[in-house]
């Protein structure tokens, strides 16, 4: 499956302001899908997020699912937005295109409604945030029957917004605000820091100073190394040689600053980093990105990597893309082979779907 596109369109409003998104899936042929879902109520699930517009401003999770009805296939949403006491966001409505291969398109609206018995998100799919106080969670369904030769799935959401109304206190400027301390440290002051630094990280030749109370409460991993009397304990370094100094030094800003700076560029090592160190937050990080930058190109790749560190969310979203686009990949046919030699109940899948 291609990666989901993002279109947005805006129009004004003058109480409420409202914004349109778009996504499409690219999908085979009906009888290509059903193969696909081989058993009713079987899904495949798709998460999306957008990052601009109204839905920038509240979390929000979009999971498309493309799930199979007896003898039809047929798409549903689930959608969940966590709003703010400021501000309320809903989807107003959802309008679905099926556009087919001689470009003729069938236009249907999706309806609120209640799942059917079973239909639930894998809890894998969407990681991104919890269900808070206030939250919205919607199921939309789309009834059109699906046409034959449907190639391309086209959705508009229409979102909007308005504000919550304001309880205004009158005498609230009678009293002077109370400043206090919350006795947090802001530890990510210390990222590279001499200051009060009381241990070093020592990557190959590279130096970087570290403090062992950080070390110890944010990895499980330092906290045994540094209660015992190992030799990095008494002489003050610890040595980490599996992996090079500028992916060590992004390591040690998730730490101390809990994020990471250019993710792209060393995101496979740093989950390779976070699974050996057993730091299942910067973990989560790096599979939230491998999964939504996962592409024709590195699916082989990424596939590997889910089975290193055991990861099913990955295994299946790579898995899919390799056997939707399975002729892709003959044109590399010795690193096609070597792959299926490594993983051979690959092949049986794509033959499957041939």
């Amino acid at each position: 499956m291609e990666s989901i596109s993002l279109r947005v369109s805006n129009w004004e409003s003058p109480e409420i302001d409202e914004l349109c998104y778009s996504a499409s899936l690219k999908v085979p042929c009906k009888n290509e899908l059903l193969n696909l879902l081989p058993s009713h109520l079987e899904k495949l699930e798709y998460s999306v997020k957008f990052h601009t517009g109204i839905l920038a401003t509240v979390d929000h999770s979009i999971i498309i699912c493309l799930f199979r009805e007896y003898h039809e296939p047929k798409i549903g949403l689930f959608i969940r937005i966590n709003n703010q006491l400021e501000k309320i966001v809903q989807v107003t409505m959802i309008d679905v295109s099926y556009v087919t291969l001689d470009q003729n398109s069938i236009e249907d609206s999706l309806t609120k409604s209640v799942p059917p018995k079973d239909l639930q998100v894998s809890p894998e799919t969407d990681t991104t945030f919890q269900s808070e106080p206030g939250s919205r969670d919607e199921f939309w369904l789309s009834t059109c029957g699906w046409h034959d030769k449907t190639t391309l799935v086209f959705l508009t959401f229409h979102v909007a917004s308005r504000s919550t109304p304001k309880i205004i206190n009158e005498d609230e400027d009678m009293f002077p605000p109370t400043e206090f301390s919350n006795g947090l440290i802001h530890v990510g002051d210390y990222f590279i820091n001499e200051d009060c630094s009381d241990i070093t990280i020592l990557c190959q030749s590279t130096k970087f100073p570290a403090h062992r109370i950080v070390l110890a409460t944010r990895v499980e991993y330092f906290k045994s190394m540094l209660a015992s009397r190992m030799k990095e304990t008494i002489e003050g370094i610890i040595k980490i040689d599996d992996m090079d100094p500028i992916t060590c030094k992004e390591f040690l800003r998730f730490i101390y600053q809990g994020k990471v700076e250019n993710l792209s560029t060393s995101v496979r090592e740093l989950y390779t980093a976070a699974d050996k160190y057993g730091m299942n937050d910067l973990r989560g990080l790096c599979e939230r990105h491998l999964f939504n930058h996962l592409t024709v190109e590195n699916a082989l790749e990424v596939y590997d990597l889910s089975q290193m560190h055991d990861s099913p969310v990955l295994s299946r979203r790579a898995k899919e893309i390799i056997i939707w686009n399975r002729d892709k990949f003959a044109s590399d046919p010795e690193t096609f082979k070597n792959f299926t030699c490594k993983y051979p109940e690959l092949v049986f899948q794509l033959f499957k779907t041939i």
